[in-house]
Parts: structure tokens; sequence; C-alpha cells
């Protein structure tokens, strides 16, 4: 007689419930722009990889040869999966052409529960970058530059991609549709005391009618600054956008009047002094970090070797039993 745990493993490891939990992981992808909890996709992961854990202990056939090593590696892909949902990150950053990473500016988009946060000890510069464009503003190749400590501890130069990410501390950094320029400027008060820094205007060419921003200077009132850049890109023509070398002047409305400052000139404004140091690019990255990725290319290799022996070896049987029945055939 059938007990009732056995009756439930059974139940569990149901090919009906396999593809209801299958359905319930796509709609978790599905659902990633309005769900951010890890447990979206960790859960549905869990969840199919007790069902097939229960369906390899209640089906004896799921367990020989070559069938057996396909489950088994299949079943360690699925806990993997989830303990990589449980660990991972997924964020984003601006960085300006000359500065270093900070940590303390990055916007987390997504974390598992038992990430443990490392960024603070990721360290590189963001060098000049390029972007090559086809008619139509189709952006194609992204070259990057950015430096990071080489193994002697010398700075070295890293081109980095959309395809081609830079691997810090276990993070990858990949470049984005989201990049412009930046004002550099600083700020002196009325107190003598100085404070700089960059201003993002809005990305670039997908904004470029409103290269503009409002800033608030310590201890002054709210200026409007915008750029002032050379002529329009023509849309029709393939180009390359290179912030670095690009020139402009900074416009800024203040105190009820506009006053255009070249790069290495400064305003007075009530409260303080403004100057414009100069123009550059910022570039925005996606952050991932994923624990998960090296186990589940080994769980794939394990998984299509013990398939590929699985068929070959059942193609071999079928050969060898149609061999067996030409002879008996013969002698009949």
């Amino acid at each position: 007689m059938t007990t009732l745990p056995a009756t439930l493993v059974r139940r569990a490891g149901s090919p009906r419930l396999t593809v209801a939990l299958f359905a319930l992981l796509a709609l978790g992808v599905l659902a990633g722009d309005l769900v951010a909890s890890a447990w979206r996709l960790a859960a549905p992961l869990a969840l199919i990889a007790l069902n097939l854990g229960c369906a390899i202990a209640t089906r004896p056939r799921l367990r020989r040869g070559g069938l057996g090593v396909f489950h088994g590696a299949l079943l360690a892909a699925m806990v993997v999966a989830t303990t990589g949902r449980l660990m991972h990150l997924q964020g984003r950053v601006e960085i300006v052409d000359g500065a270093a990473f900070d940590a303390g500016a990055v916007e987390i988009t997504s974390a598992g529960p038992l990430h443990r946060p490392a960024l603070g000890a990721v360290a590189f510069v963001q060098g000049p970058y390029e972007i090559d464009y086809l008619p139509a503003l189709k952006r194609m190749h992204t070259r990057s530059t950015v430096r990071v400590a080489g193994e002697d501890g010398n700075p070295r130069a890293v081109v980095v991609g959309d395809d081609r990410p830079l691997v810090v501390g276990g993070y990858r950094f990949y470049t984005t549709h989201n990049k412009g320029y930046a004002a550099i400027v600083s700020w002196t008060g009325s107190d003598g005391v100085p404070s700089g820094g960059a201003i993002h205007f809005p990305s670039y060419p997908r904004y470029d009618w409103k290269q503009e921003q409002a800033i608030e200077p310590p201890g002054a009132s709210s200026v409007r600054v915008r750029l002032a850049l050379p002529a329009a890109v023509d849309a029709e023509r393939a180009w390359r956008y290179e912030p670095s070398s690009t020139r402009a002047d900074l416009i800024v409305d203040a105190a009820g009047r506009q006053t255009t400052l070249a790069a290495g000139e400064s305003l007075a404004l009530p409260g303080g002094t403004l100057r414009y140091e100069g123009l550059r690019g910022w570039m925005g990255y996606r952050i991932d970090h994923d624990p998960a990725l090296h186990g589940l290319l080994a769980c794939a290799i394990v998984a299509v070797a013990g398939l590929a022996f699985h068929v070959l070896g059942a193609g071999s049987g079928r050969r060898a039993r149609a061999r067996a029945r030409v002879p008996a055939e013969s002698a009949s």
C-alpha cells in the first residue's frame, strides 16, 4: 500500500505541475519591470527544483545512465540559479570622464536578500569614449575607455562596451544607451569656501533639444544653465559621438539675465562666483552581479554531455537490435 508521504512526493513531481511552474517562471520574467523583488524568479526556480527532485526520486528511469546525468545536472542548475537570484545585484550609475567610480552614486534596481555589498571595493576611473552611429541615429559600437589597477599595481586602460563588460570584484559593468555631456563647474561662496562638481545634462543625442539643467549652488538661489552646442547632428548621415572632443559654451540664466561663459570664465552671482571649467562626457553603466553564471555553465555542459550519451546510447542499442533481427530473419 502506498504511504501518504510517497503519494505527496509523486504528486509534487507531476509533469503537469512542471508545466505550471514553468508558466509561473515565465510570468516572473515578464513582470521584471513591475516587481523588483529577487523572489520573483527565485521562488519559481526553487519550486521547479523541488518538482524535479521529486520526479527523479519517484521515477527510476530518470536516474539511469545518461538520462540520469542530464536530470541531475538540470536539478543542480535549478538550485544554482535559485542561489544566484538570492545573491544577485543589479544597478546603474553615471560616471564623468576623468572621475573615479563612486559606489555611493549607484542606484540599486534589484538585489537579493543574500547579497553582500562589495561595491565599495571596486575602483576604476572613467576615461573618454566614442560611439558610432548609422543614419537615423541608430547606435552601433560603443568604446568606453576605463583605467583599472593592473596586477603590478599600475593603472591599465581597458575598453568596454555593450557586450564587453568591465569585470571588477565580481561585478560586471556594461555601457548603455544612456550617456551625454557634463559641465564641470566650481563655486566659491561669499564665505570663500570653494566647491565643485559635474552637471549632468540629459542623454544625448536623444534629448539634444533640451540640454539644460537647474542647479542650486551652496548658499545661493537656483540657477538655470544650458549648453550652447555646435550645429545639430545630421540624422541622415553616419557619425561618431566623441564628447571629449566637443567644445561648447555654458549659458547661465540667473538674476533675470543670460550670460554666456566659455571654458575658464567666471560669473559673479548673488552668494558667490560660478566658474565654468569645461565640458566632458558622462557614461551610463548597467551593473550586474550574479555568482551563479559559472556554475550554470558547468551544469549546462554536464547536462548536454549526459543527454548526448543517452541519445547515442539509445541509438546504438537500436542498431544492435536491428542487426540481431537480420540473422534471425535470414535463418527463417
